[in-house]
């Protein structure tokens, strides 16, 4: 095929139903909640032998290397290099950095009615990071679609979940719009690099995609090089 070999790998099914499927109540809010502050303090104790993931720093390097063949980036350019100085003097330790899911959302989560339980799956993105960007990710996700009012129940039912089994200091959820930022940026560089190459005769759900993602690579363009 003219766009490269593509793979297929099967698992055993996850037990219950993706949280996109269900709808979100306080109760399974606090559950997701509580099933982040596990996978975290799991993290904390896990010490890895072979194969360990990249950490934030490597995925520095690796914007880096991405966006020095778009010489027109400049924006981008200049808030990978705002955020590199500005985690490079935050406080890393045993409580707060380890090994993150990085896309623990609704689709990647499957809730057991019969047991209570809460399933991820999809740890591809998985790296070596602070916790707080975890936590960013997971009340973006949940809150997108939520109306205004909604929101910050969900965040403080979410936030009494995690810190039920693991703590976290105030002052690093004040550092979530930060983390936001990170996670934007990655998810920018990630986008221009695949929609880089292009095709003769492309199909037109192709077409239609390409176009999607420009305008959200456009978009996210204009929240870059703000002041931290």
């Amino acid at each position: 095929m003219p766009w490269g070999i593509y793979y297929a790998v099967a698992f055993k099914k996850a037990s219950g139903k993706q949280l996109n499927e269900i709808p979100l109540t306080d109760d399974i809010i606090l559950g997701l909640g509580k099933a982040l502050g596990k996978l975290h303090k799991l993290s904390s104790e896990h010490k890895p032998v072979n194969n360990k993931r990249n950490d934030w720093k490597e995925k520095i390097d690796w914007m880096e290397d991405v966006l020095a063949a778009f010489p027109d980036e400049t924006a981008a350019k200049s808030e990978l290099y705002m955020l590199k100085d500005y985690f490079l003097k935050l406080l890393t330790t045993k409580e707060n950095f380890g090994l993150i899911h990085y896309d623990f959302e609704p689709d990647n989560v499957f809730y057991d009615e019969v047991t209570k339980s809460y399933n991820p799956i999809d740890f591809d993105d998985a790296m070596y990071h602070w916790y707080a960007l975890d936590i960013q990710i997971s009340i973006d996700e949940i809150t997108e679609d939520m109306l205004e009012e909604q929101v910050e129940s969900a965040i403080n039912q979410f936030m009494k979940g995690y810190r039920d089994e693991y703590n976290i200091s105030d002052g690093m959820l004040k550092l979530l719009p930060i983390f936001r930022r990170y996670s934007d940026l990655y998810g920018y560089v990630r986008l221009l690099r695949s929609v880089e190459e292009k095709w003769n005769n492309e199909p037109e759900w192709m077409v239609n995609l390409r176009i999607r993602l420009e305008n959200l690579l456009n978009k996210r363009k204009c929240t870059f090089t703000k002041a931290i």
